[in-house]
């Protein structure tokens, strides 16, 4: 079938643009500044409704925040059914650090076929964090919140979540190529050289 465009809704040969909440431009991709604007001009959420719609949103532009997860641990912690709402100095504090983060990382590469990637990855007690780099520039970030059984697990296998957590998020990025994977957890050579059967199976969930 033919396609019909109307030629005064058509931009063509633009450099840049702005797409469901990116500008795409010859620099790379980055948050659209009116949304950024919206977020840092919100109030401080009232209750539980407020709050999850915030956090919905810093969610949308997780590819922009490093270590999302692990930043908006305390906030999340708001949220639970048996946690009153209290919202304190500290729970203002993250809000606000949040919502600079977006600016402060708020341009990511184009990934280049052409060109070696790394893998950097970290993991705390409050989740796990990724990162999609390209000749030292972010492409993406990823992170993760760990459940109370991956909480528990030893520091080195949480290191290796969070490495497992990259590899599938970057999945689209990463199949068939070689990488370079950046940690700060040296042991992690270790476990990756122990055979598959002995590994535990207690930490997946």
């Amino acid at each position: 079938r033919s396609a019909v465009f109307n030629s005064d809704k058509c931009f063509i040969k633009q450099r840049r643009i702005a797409f469901f909440g990116n500008v795409y431009s010859e620099n790379g991709i980055s948050p659209d500044p009116d949304m950024v604007k919206d977020i840092k001009k919100m109030p401080s959420p009232q209750d539980k409704e407020d709050l999850q719609r915030f956090l919905g949103l810093l969610t949308d532009m997780g590819s922009f925040i490093p270590n999302l997860s692990q930043k908006s641990a305390s906030l999340r912690e708001l949220l639970k059914k048996e946690t009153p709402y209290d919202w304190s100095e500290d729970h203002q504090r993250v809000s606000d650090m949040l919502k600079d983060a977006i600016s402060e990382h708020s341009s990511m590469a184009y990934f280049d076929t052409t060109t070696s990637v790394t893998l950097e990855v970290d993991a705390s007690l409050k989740g796990l964090g990724a990162a999609l780099l390209q000749n030292g520039c972010p492409v993406a970030f990823a992170s993760k919140t760990l459940t109370p059984t991956q909480a528990n697990c030893s520091n080195i296998e949480r290191e290796m979540l969070a490495l497992v957590h990259g590899i599938e998020r970057f999945h689209a990025y990463l199949y068939g190529r070689h990488f370079y994977i950046n940690t700060d957890h040296k042991p992690l050579e270790m476990i990756c050289k122990k055979p598959i059967i002995t590994a535990p199976q207690d930490c997946s969930a």
